[in-house]
């Protein structure tokens, strides 16, 4: 399989442990992927970068987070790996998916409020 710089990959060490994470190098000498370790059974491998090879490695689905949860997940990922740069990207996606939210329910709110019942004082001019 091949690998880029940035895919998202779980594996197994020479050891046997299960690692997760994304990759910063790629070895096509070798045969082997350098996995920066945000998830592991080994607690000391997280943070840190090991080499796994490529046979062990499997491409993670591309994950498009599109809600305020998944938003929140990345932004803890981000803070993790010390990305700035994604930290930033991530926050103003999340104040913008907020605000169109809040747009919505204005919206919903303020439509409901000017329609009152069938029976009762209606609609106002």
């Amino acid at each position: 399989m091949k690998f880029e710089i940035g895919d998202w990959v779980s594996g197994n060490t020479s050891q046997g442990e299960l690692v997760y994470g994304y990759v910063e190098s790629v070895d096509l000498f070798k045969g082997s992927v350098g996995i920066r370790v945000t998830e592991s059974d080994h607690e000391s491998a997280v943070g840190k970068q090991i080499s796994v090879g490529s046979g062990s490695a499997r491409k993670l689905p591309d994950y498009a987070a599109d809600d305020e949860s998944g938003l929140r997940n990345l932004i803890d990922l981000a803070l993790s790996t010390r990305d700035e740069a994604w930290f930033r990207e991530l926050s103003a996606k999340l104040v913008a998916l907020q605000q169109g939210t809040g747009r919505r329910r204005e919206r919903r709110h303020t439509i409901s409020a000017s329609v009152r019942n069938r029976l009762g004082s209606g609609l106002t001019n």
